[in-house]
């Protein structure tokens, strides 16, 4: 585990938060670089990272640049859920069906920008698992 650099914030505040939840990529990427976070893993007090929040609101432009940055599509939030961001890029929120297949979530996202989220994230993680169980 890499040490956090000195001065470097570990928490997200509200307004970068907010900024994710509400898909704004110039935001994001301003307040990333302005607040000195440790790294774009940085989560906010639910446990969840800026990469949970663009996918569990069906941001993708947003999670392709944060994927872009590094952050790890394989991390889990520590609430009950236990969840990974590609978790919430299949299920869209809860519209999907209850067998949440990707190819669900390729009809509720829009298929091109689905893809091109997941070509990113098979580039950086050619292992990750893009098909989640919504349960």
């Amino acid at each position: 585990m890499a040490l956090v650099p000195a001065g470097a914030k570990v928490v997200l505040s509200a307004s970068i938060v907010d900024a994710a939840e509400g898909g704004d990529v110039a935001a994001v990427e301003g307040l990333l670089d302005s607040e000195g976070y440790a790294s774009p893993d940085t989560r906010n007090l639910n446990q969840s990272t800026l990469l949970h929040a663009a996918c569990r609101h069906g941001h993708l432009p947003l999670a392709a640049a944060l994927i872009a940055r590094g952050a790890n599509v394989n991390a889990l939030d520590y609430g009950s859920m236990r969840r990974t961001p590609l978790h919430w890029v299949s299920c869209v929120r809860g519209k999907a069906s209850s067998a949440c297949s990707t190819r669900a979530a390729h009809a509720l996202c829009g298929g091109a920008q689905r893809v091109a989220v997941l070509a990113a994230v098979h580039a950086r993680w050619p292992t990750a698992s893009t098909s989640a169980a919504c349960s």
